[in-house]
């Protein structure tokens, strides 16, 4: 791999490195909640490529709702089965995607969707009053199920950005001759937190301690 220093810290009398990950892991290869289904021409996007149909035919199937049925009829089944969100990507000197979508509109534009449905919502989630709609469904600190799979979903998006963007880092550890005495790749950032790689250097600190432990046991 041909990773490059982002930043380093010295700890105790070694070196971490957080360096980049330039073949991680895609995320959509986790056990998500929701499901992404895109259309582009150039890429191969998300968990689902559509080639053949619409996505207005791709979730009357996921719904089983008749193409006869009318317009105001499908739009309510569909509200009261699966809970969706746009996707939007950004394709100049890069990829970047989101559920709002950016400002340019010469390179960028909506190219699927995240969706996930109420039976696998309800599979996934300890809830109460199964038998109401998505916003009466409650979950925990009393969101509504909907909410809570719509935080879920965007964050899913999130991840796939950063993927995408390639902000996936790992790091190594550099004892005083410059060798690595360990590694670990595969870290995504924490956007709530204002250090967001912060824990993978915390992770890195722990290893170097046991390792000094060991060591100093080894000497007595």
């Amino acid at each position: 791999m041909n990773n490059y220093v982002v930043e380093e810290r010295d700890y105790k009398d070694y070196k971490i490195k957080l360096v980049s990950d330039d073949c991680p892991e895609s995320p959509r290869d986790w056990c998500n909640l929701g499901k992404m289904v895109c259309s582009h021409r150039n890429y191969n996007l998300g968990d689902e490529q559509l080639k053949n149909s619409s996505f207005q035919e791709y979730f009357y199937n996921l719904c089983d709702i008749d193409e006869e049925t009318p317009t105001e009829k499908a739009e309510t089944i569909l509200k009261e089965n699966i809970v969706i969100l746009p996707l939007y990507l950004m394709d100049h000197s890069g990829l970047s995607i989101n559920t709002c979508g950016f400002s340019c509109p010469w390179d960028s534009g909506q190219v699927g969707f995240i969706y996930c449905t109420l039976e696998k919502a309800l599979q996934e989630f300890t809830v109460t009053n199964k038998e109401e709609g998505w916003e009466a469904i409650t979950v925990n600190f009393g969101k509504s199920l909907k909410q809570q799979i719509l935080e879920v979903l965007e964050y899913e998006v999130q991840i796939y950005d950063d993927y995408l963007r390639g902000n996936v880092c790992g790091f190594e550890i550099h004892n005083e001759e410059d060798e690595i005495i360990d590694s670990c790749y595969g870290f995504y950032p924490e956007h709530a937190q204002h250090d967001e790689f912060g824990y993978v250097f915390k992770e890195a600190e722990s290893i170097i301690d046991a390792y000094v432990s060991n060591h100093d046991y080894a000497m007595l």
